[in-house]
């Protein structure tokens, strides 16, 4: 009976920590609208005044920021719906599905003159997760991590096993003193919500930006499961420490 008790508990605390998390992501999400409303409010009052250049300028700024609204209002709902809806959990391979985002990054990140280093673990095993809500969290550390790097920066992709998980790190060790935008920060908000949907994990950091997601591997019951411990060091540093069998680097100039 005071199993039960305890159990019960333990669902409903986890419930309301779920809830102030998606809360939390929500104020912030919406606070990041306020400045692009504040923009395009400015730019639509004063543009019935400007002559046409002016107008077509302000148009243009007016365009921006609507468009800047739809990505922070896309994000917002699909925080809610990750929220609402269980992740659909089958085993893939996460090593397969980043060499397909990869694909479509290489030649932006070698266009800006930034460099791409891959290292992915022989043979790691496949995960058990929701392919669309990965796929989202990857893109997010990657796209971020080329929007965040200059010119000469080495951004690195990690891929290995450990604990039970399979964990890939995204970072960039020179992009030091780039904060991250609103846009950015409820992107990897929405990255969080749907990794930690996957009984995953996911953590980063800004300066220097790094970004570490984790999912279980297949086959591995939940109690051999040792879950990252939350606040240790986010990325490459660390996450390929005792690892020895990773193969397959290579490099894009």
């Amino acid at each position: 009976m005071l199993s039960e008790v305890l159990e019960d508990a333990a669902s409903v605390g986890a419930e309301d920590a779920k809830l102030d998390r998606l809360c939390a992501n929500l104020a912030d999400g919406l606070h990041a609208m306020a400045q692009p409303l504040t923009i395009l409010r400015s730019a639509l009052a004063a543009a019935p005044s400007a002559d046409g250049a002016g107008r077509a300028r302000y148009l243009t700024i007016s365009g921006e920021q609507i468009e800047r609204l739809c990505g922070l209002f896309e994000r917002i709902q699909d925080l809610v719906i990750s929220s609402q809806n269980a992740a659909d959990c089958l085993p893939f391979d996460l090593a397969q599905l980043l060499s397909l985002l990869l694909k479509d990054q290489r030649a932006a990140i070698k266009g800006a003159g930034v460099q791409l280093s891959v290292a992915i673990e022989d043979n790691l095993r496949s995960v058990v997760g929701d392919t669309a809500r990965t796929e989202q969290a990857v893109l997010a550390a990657l796209d971020i991590a080329a929007g965040t790097a200059s010119k000469g920066d080495v951004i690195e992709v990690l891929v290995a096993s450990r604990n039970g998980f399979a964990e890939l790190a995204v970072s960039n060790d020179r992009a030091h003193g780039k904060a991250l935008n609103s846009t950015q920060r409820l992107s990897l908000s929405l990255a969080a919500a749907n990794i930690q949907s996957q009984h995953g994990q996911l953590e980063w950091a800004d300066d220097p930006f790094r970004v570490s997601l984790a999912l279980p591997l297949q086959g591995v019951s939940p109690e051999q499961l040792h879950t990252p411990a939350p606040g240790t060091e986010i990325g490459a540093s660390n996450l390929l420490t005792g690892v020895s069998a990773v193969r397959n680097r290579s490099t894009v100039q």
